[in-house]
């Protein structure tokens, strides 16, 4: 169809990408209704839309939470934190590049209320 009405000449390259697009994946099958109320769909489910999008409500509002709670933090705090989590850089990059101390930056996680030892 595209040599005749477009005028393209199909190379191999073109050619093996048509044999890739019109490969099916999923192979039909035939069974009875008894038997197709027992296979499951691939398909999401009904509820999946709603699902999704009160995650991201969520997620819209944890984020919201802590951008609130940063802006309360020192300048300083602030950079730690975003080079931590939002440019993953090391605690040990960090310390050296702002010259402190790395225990510093590492919660000491008995002193956090319930730790067990």
């Amino acid at each position: 169809m595209l040599r005749v009405n477009h005028g393209i000449a199909i190379d191999a390259q073109l050619s093996a990408l048509c044999d890739e697009i019109t490969r099916r994946t999923v192979v039909r099958q035939f069974v009875s209704d008894l038997e197709a109320e027992e296979i499951e769909s691939p398909a999401p489910g009904p509820d999946f839309d709603v699902v999704r999008a009160e995650q991201d409500f969520l997620a819209q509002r944890v984020r919201r939470a802590l951008t609130r709670a940063r802006q309360t933090l020192n300048p300083e705090d602030q950079l730690i934190l975003k080079l931590r989590f939002e440019d993953t850089v090391s605690v040990a990059d960090i310390a050296r590049a702002m010259h402190l101390d790395q225990k510093r930056l590492v919660p000491d996680d008995r002193a956090a209320p319930g730790a067990t030892r």
